[in-house]
């Protein structure tokens, strides 16, 4: 504005200093300078908009949303413009501050309280005894410092937004405590293992696995592919046992009798076994005696 003054301002001193200029010319002359004189008084300044020009392009916009950070952006285009305009008019410094100012009120958290507040609920029903305790280093005290950012009232963005990753990043990191009832299992058979009737080879392999296993069912920290690895190594050692020759079952072979029994011959009935022909010997006896009756009887009729 300045520099359209002075222009109007040499315009007119060249009319004023020609002696030939009509009137209409001297008349046009001073009407321009008039004009610019009056608008130079309102001619702004931008200091504040410079102020709040600063502030915005002070602020992380990380923590914002996308389309809020957007219209900041075309804000400040706007802005910059002005401020970089000597002859700015005060009433365009004022809309283009205006402007920055309504976009910068209108940015718009990606994590905002509620957001932390549903967060910090959902840590504080986490049954931790299920947890590993290394896991837990930076739990219990993330949430304290989430539970500070929320009560404060003066909070700012980052704040907020730190408290939260924090928190969210403690909870990612628990670990549940594996499950060790199959290693347990395997380890109590891999026990129950008899040595002598396995091979030294076959069984020393045992042996080892059931070592590193023990490590890993004993270590409170132990992990999931710990677990597993201790537990599939186990059971490749128990299914690789080989028998020894003495652990070997063979069926008895039949054995002979050192006194066999002799087998038994049919009876004869002219020479019959006192013991085993008892039935035969009686019926014997009673012809023998009907005979000898008979004899008796016929030499006492001879007799008469």
């Amino acid at each position: 504005m300045k520099e359209v003054f002075e222009e109007a301002l040499a315009k007119a001193q060249e009319v004023a200093g020609n002696i030939d200029a009509t009137q209409d010319e001297i008349n046009a002359a001073y009407d321009e300078l008039l004009d610019k004189t009056w608008k130079l008084s309102f001619v702004g300044s931008p200091e504040k908009l410079k102020e709040l020009y600063g502030f915005a392009e002070a602020l992380d916009f990380e923590y914002y949303t996308e389309k809020t950070v957007e219209a900041v952006r075309a804000a400040m285009a706007a802005a910059k413009v002005v401020i970089d305009n000597e002859n700015a008019l005060q009433e365009d410094i004022d809309a283009v501050y205006n402007g920055l100012k309504a976009a910068i009120d209108g940015l718009k958290l990606k994590l905002d309280k509620d957001a932390l507040a549903s967060l910090i609920e959902q840590a504080e029903a986490i049954d931790l005894s299920k947890y590993l305790e290394s896991s837990k280093i930076d739990f219990a005290e993330a949430l304290e410092n989430a539970k500070a950012v929320f009560a404060d009232e003066e909070a700012a963005a980052k704040e907020i937004y730190d408290a939260y990753n924090r928190l969210q990043r403690a909870i990612f990191d628990l670990r549940l405590i594996p499950d060790k009832s199959i290693l347990e299992d395997l380890l109590n058979k891999a026990t129950g293992v008899d040595e002598s009737k396995y091979t030294s080879e076959s069984y020393g392999v045992l042996k080892a696995a059931m070592k590193a296993a023990k490590t890993v069912f004993e270590n409170n920290e132990a992990t999931e592919v710990e677990i597993k690895a201790a537990e599939e190594k186990l059971e490749t050692a128990l299914d690789g046992l080989v028998l020894t020759d003495a652990g070997t079952e063979k069926p008895e072979e039949p054995t002979e009798p050192e006194n066999p029994a002799e087998p038994e011959s049919p009876l004869d009935p002219e020479n019959p076994n006192t013991d085993d022909s008892i039935p035969y010997a009686v019926p014997t006896a009673l012809i023998l005696a009907a005979g000898a009756v008979f004899i008796i009887r016929k030499r006492a009729m001879r007799s008469l």
